[in-house]
């Protein structure tokens, strides 16, 4: 990896940013044209960022937005409302990416390379712990290893980790395949309609729904997951509940009220932490509908693959292993010291108990459950909304909408003979 960043990264940077400047010179001069007769000069947005070891310098965009000012005149740093200074053409740029094109200048120039992780502003840099500054030790990109995992759905605090996998990984080839994997990301506009966090100055906040026992747990893991100061508190059903402490921390109100916490924390996350996978997919439902983001919380002594992918909303507890290839759905718990074998594929709403192991090639379907120390023999697959129980041992196929029992596991009788 030294060798290729050192020298030929850089050299491949060059070659490639002129070549594109060259072939998308009519694309600017276009786009150029656009940002003036939609909204006036100046056509580029410009910004000061953290660069390799620490350096600051000037990325440049083409301009989205209309200038905000305040009472005296003078520009305001952080807009208080954002999303409506967008311009027209602008939101045309953004769901393209288009706006990051004269990026290829900063490329050209040696401030940022092709691949690396998206530059940051200075006050970010100012909240990494010793780790998250590794990130540093390589030029920023126009594209990363996070733009293809997830880009904008994923919260900042990932980025860092899979930015940080990018770097000890970094080969030539590696690059190639984040470069065409990013056409496909741009093309499909996947994760293009969500708040940049490398553009807020909000700091993020998680509050978790559900105050009972899983709820302290995840609260637990955030809490190690992360400095002091990010998890804002729970919000619970219970009325006996409210205006007291679970865990040290406050009960705020109903899950009903956390669309009404945003007009006090613009950058609020949230995560349902309720073990019942269908009440979990109902209140995720209900707090989509008020378009509510979500957070992932990861403990830090999980060990989890560079190459997985994880949906928004999961919760995944101290001791887990998720192996090479596997395929983590959204709003799923993996619990403490779950094993979780290379390709599996564990869809939306899923709970994979404490102790549980999944072999290799195990399908896991939407609000299935794997009991606490139950294991699945490679290859096979448990139906959605089935409950395997503690200490089974699946050999064959589970069929949806039943309990299976015992080694080797066997269909006890329907999911709601049990509930």
């Amino acid at each position: 990896m030294r060798g290729y960043s050192n020298f030929f990264k850089r050299l491949f940077d060059f070659c490639a940013a002129l070549t594109a400047l060259v072939i998308l010179s009519p694309l600017l001069v276009l786009i150029s044209l656009a940002v003036v007769f939609d909204s006036g000069f100046p056509v580029f947005f410009s910004q000061w960022r953290t660069g390799r070891e620490g350096r600051q310098f000037l990325i440049l965009k083409f301009r989205t937005m209309t200038r905000a000012e305040n009472g005296a005149g003078n520009a305001c740093p952080f807009p208080g409302n954002d999303d409506a200074r967008i311009t027209r053409v602008g939101r045309v740029l953004r769901s393209f990416s288009l706006d990051e094109l004269p990026q290829f200048f900063n490329v050209l120039k040696g401030d940022m390379s092709l691949v690396g992780p998206r530059p940051t502003l200075p006050y970010q840099v100012q909240r990494y712990d010793s780790r998250q500054r590794q990130r540093l030790l390589m030029k920023p990109g126009l594209t990363g290893w996070a733009q293809v995992h997830g880009r904008n759905l994923l919260s900042w605090r990932e980025r860092i980790e899979l930015d940080l996998w990018y770097l000890d990984h970094c080969s030539f080839i590696l690059d190639l395949k984040i470069l065409l994997k990013t056409l496909g990301v741009v093309l499909k506009r996947q994760g293009s309609d969500t708040v940049d966090l490398d553009e807020i100055s909000a700091r993020e906040e998680v509050v978790i729904a559900g105050a009972g026992g899983h709820g302290r747990v995840v609260a637990d893991a955030l809490q190690a997951s992360c400095a002091d100061g990010y998890f804002l508190g729970f919000v619970d059903d219970n009325q006996e509940l409210r205006g007291q402490k679970a865990g040290g921390f406050p009960v705020l109100g109903s899950i009903a009220d956390i669309p009404g916490l945003y007009r006090e924390h613009p950058a609020l996350l949230a995560v349902v932490a309720i073990g019942d996978n269908s009440l979990r997919k109902t209140v995720v439902k209900d707090l989509c509908s008020s378009k509510v983001k979500f957070a992932k919380i990861i403990h830090p002594g999980a060990t989890i693959a560079g190459d997985v992918t994880i949906g928004q909303g999961t919760v995944v507890l101290a001791g887990a292993v998720i192996n090479s290839g596997a395929r983590i759905g959204s709003h799923v718990i993996i619990n403490t010291s779950a094993v979780i074998e290379h390709d599996c594929i564990i869809q939306d709403y899923t709970h994979i108990s404490p102790g549980a192991k999944l072999g290799g090639g195990v399908r896991i379907e939407e609000g299935a459950q794997v009991g606490i120390g139950a294991v699945v023999l490679p290859g096979r697959k448990v139906g959605s909304r089935a409950l395997v129980g503690a200490g089974a041992v699946v050999v064959k196929d589970i069929p949806a909408d039943v309990v299976a029992v015992g080694i080797p596991a066997r269909v006890a009788g329907k999911r709601e003979q049990f509930d």
